[in-house]
């Protein structure tokens, strides 16, 4: 479905309406990588923020995904962009003591 709608003209970083998350976002919320990463491929910007100010990086950090903590680095994504707390991705991954995602940062 989504290769079909970015082939079909969807807007690839257009945020949905209650809390500004881009597709991509909504890929690392739900920890789907083959989506995230077929999304980045498309030209989907890893760096935006939702309307609180949290990334992709952010929540890919905060679900524990390591996979998807080193695709979004390997394509970009700021690694010292902060969440609306002031916490960086760094600083999520101590406070869950995910020892891979704090090697990979």
């Amino acid at each position: 479905i989504v290769e079909y709608l970015i082939e079909n003209g969807a807007n690839i970083d257009k945020k949905e309406e209650s809390y500004g998350m881009t597709p991509l976002m909504i890929a690392c919320y739900n920890e789907n990588v083959t989506i995230a990463e077929y999304l980045i491929q498309q030209g989907a910007s890893v760096n935006k923020k939702n309307n609180e100010g949290d990334t992709s990086l952010i929540y890919a950090c905060r679900k524990g995904n390591e996979r998807m903590v080193n695709c979004l680095i390997e394509n970009g994504a700021d690694i010292n962009q902060k969440d609306r707390d002031e916490n960086t991705p760094l600083i999520i991954a101590c406070y869950r003591e995910d020892e891979a995602i704090v090697k990979l940062l």
